[in-house]
C-alpha cells in the first residue's frame, strides 16, 4: 500500500480503538434561517471543503506491517436531507426536534473501513429554517477543529472562497508535546497520578450520580440535552465570572456539581471527579492553527468537595484554582498522552477489534472513577450573518459512556452560550438528566448579578 496519509497517532489508535465497543464519534450543528439548500448544494460544498483537508478523506486500515493508518477514501461525503413535514416542522428549531436528530446521528456508527470519516445531515422545516449536522469519527478531529470545518461548508455554501492553505494531515498529537513530558518521565507522572486516584476512591470514595445499576460501558447508550442562555445572560456571566477567580469553566463545574448535589436531599456534602477538556493548540510551541483539522485535546482531573452553605463563585474559584493546578503541573501534556501511548503498546491486540475495545474500557472503569466531564471550546469567533442566510446558532454535543454517564460541551456563538448535556442510558434515565440538566441552568442563572452592568 503506496497511498498511505500517514499512520494514526497515540490518542487518534486510542479514539479508534474505543469506538469499536463504545461510539466516540460527535457532532457538531448550526441552525440557520433564510436558506432552502439542496442536497446537490450541500454535496457539493462538502466536497469542496473537503478537498482542503486531508483527513476528511480518510479511511482507516492496516498497512502491510500491521500497523493502523489513515488511507484515502475515495468516498463522497455521506449526505441526508430530511424534510420536516407539517405536523413536526413546528418543533424543527426547538430543543426537542434537535434532540431527536442528535441521538440518531449517535446510534448510527461510522463506516471508518471505507471512510470518509464525517458525514452531514441536514434538516429543513418551514419558513426558511434548516439545521446542519455533521458528524465526526473523533479520530481525525475534536471540538474546535470540527466547529472550524462548520464553518467552511457554511462559507462554501453561500459560495464564499476558503481561505485555507495546503493539507494539514500534517503530525500526530504527541508530535507537538514537549520532550519532558514524553518517554520515562511522562510514564512515572502516570503512575503516580494514578496511585493518587486509586488512594483518593480507596478513602474518599466519590459520590456519583444516583444511577440505576452502574452498566458497563459498552452497554451504555448516549443522549443528548440541549440548552442556553440568551445574550443578556452570557454576557452577565461572562463579566461577573471575569471579575471573580472562577472563570466561566469554573462557574459551570460549579453549577453541574450543586445540581448533583441536589440529587441526594440528606446529605450535606459530597464529592465528585471532575473531568475538564484542555484544548493544546495555544499550549504548545510553535502553537496549532485553528484551521489546522488535527486531534489536539487533553484533560485533567481533580476530585472536588461540594458542601451546602458554601458559596456558589466561592465554589467555583476553588474548581477553577484546582483545574488551573493542573495545568501548571503540565497534566494536560502528561496523563492522556501517556494513557494514549500505553494503549497503542496493545496494537498488536487489536486485530482482537471490539473484543480489545470492550475490555479496554471495561478495565478502565474498574481501575478509576467516573467523571463528570465538562467540555468548554469558549468561544466560537464567527461572523453570524452570510449574503444568503444568516446563522442563529453553532453548537456541539460529545458522547461520553466509554469515561462518564453524565456531563455536559459548552461554547459560545454570537454573544449566547450553548450549554449541551450528554447522559448515558440506561445507568442513567432521561427523567434524571433533564432534571439536572435544567437545575444547573436554574443554578447558574439564579448566581447571575441582577444589577450586573451589562456591555452588549
Amino acid at each position: 500500500m503506496t497511498d498511505i496519509v500517514r499512520h494514526l497517532g497515540d490518542l487518534e489508535y486510542t479514539y479508534w480503538i474505543m469506538d469499536l465497543a463504545s461510539s466516540t464519534h460527535f457532532t457538531v450543528f448550526a441552525d440557520m434561517e433564510g436558506c432552502c439548500h439542496t442536497e446537490e448544494e450541500l454535496g457539493r460544498a462538502l466536497g469542496h471543503v473537503a478537498s482542503c483537508h486531508s483527513l476528511l478523506n480518510v479511511r482507516i486500515a492496516s498497512d502491510e506491517k500491521g500497523k493502523m493508518a489513515f488511507f484515502p477514501s475515495g468516498q463522497p461525503v455521506p449526505v441526508r436531507l430530511i424534510h420536516l413535514g407539517q405536523e413536526d416542522s413546528g418543533t424543527a428549531e426547538t430543543d426537542d426536534g434537535i434532540e431527536k436528530h442528535l441521538d440518531d446521528e449517535q446510534s448510527l456508527p461510522l463506516d471508518w473501513e471505507r471512510g470518509p470519516l464525517f458525514r452531514a445531515r441536514i434538516l429543513q422545516a418551514t419558513g426558511g429554517r434548516e439545521t446542519l449536522m455533521l458528524t465526526f469519527h473523533h479520530a481525525i478531529a475534536d471540538g474546535r477543529s470540527a466547529m472550524n470545518i462548520l464553518y467552511e461548508v457554511l462559507s462554501s455554501l453561500n459560495g464564499d472562497d476558503l481561505n485555507v492553505g495546503e493539507n494539514d494531515a500534517g503530525e500526530p498529537q504527541e508530535w507537538h508535546i514537549v520532550p519532558g513530558y514524553k518517554g520515562f518521565s511522562g510514564f512515572r507522572g502516570l503512575m503516580g497520578r494514578s496511585l493518587a486516584q486509586g488512594l483518593n476512591r480507596l478513602f474518599f470514595r466519590p459520590s456519583n450520580v444516583p444511577v440505576n445499576g452502574l452498566n458497563w460501558p459498552d452497554h451504555r447508550v448516549d443522549h443528548f440535552l440541549c440548552q442556553r442562555l440568551d445574550a443578556d445572560e452570557t454576557s452577565r456571566l461572562m463579566i461577573q465570572a471575569s471579575k471573580t477567580s472562577a472563570g466561566v469553566h469554573g462557574a459551570l463545574c460549579c453549577a453541574q456539581l450543586l445540581s448533583l448535589l441536589d440529587e441526594y436531599p440528606s446529605r450535606t456534602s459530597l464529592r465528585a471527579w471532575l473531568l475538564s477538556l484542555v484544548d493544546l493548540r495555544s499550549r504548545v510551541t510553535p502553537p496549532v492553527s485553528d484551521s489546522d483539522l488535527k486531534l489536539m485535546m487533553s484533560m485533567v482531573e481533580s476530585c472536588q468537595e461540594v458542601r451546602r452553605g458554601t458559596g456558589f463563585w466561592e465554589l467555583a474559584g476553588i474548581i477553577s484554582s484546582r483545574v488551573k493546578h493542573a495545568l501548571a503541573k503540565g497534566e494536560h501534556f502528561r496523563m492522556l498522552p501517556t494513557q494514549a501511548r500505553l494503549i497503542r503498546t496493545t496494537q498488536g491486540a487489536a486485530r482482537k477489534g471490539a473484543r480489545t475495545s470492550r475490555m479496554l474500557l471495561r478495565l478502565g472503569q474498574l481501575s478509576r472513577p467516573l467523571v463528570i466531564p465538562v467540555s468548554n471550546i469558549g468561544v466560537a469567533d464567527y461572523p453570524p450573518c452570510f449574503r444568503h442566510f444568516a446563522v442563529n446558532s453553532m453548537a456541539f454535543v460529545v458522547p461520553l459512556s466509554s469515561s462518564g454517564i453524565w456531563g455536559s460541551a459548552a461554547n459560545t456563538f454570537n454573544g449566547r452560550l450553548n450549554w449541551n448535556f450528554s447522559y448515558a442510558t440506561p445507568t442513567v434515565t432521561k427523567e434524571q438528566a433533564l432534571r439536572m440538566a435544567r437545575r444547573s441552568l436554574d443554578i447558574l442563572r439564579n448566581n447571575l448579578d441582577p444589577d450586573q452592568a451589562v456591555t452588549l
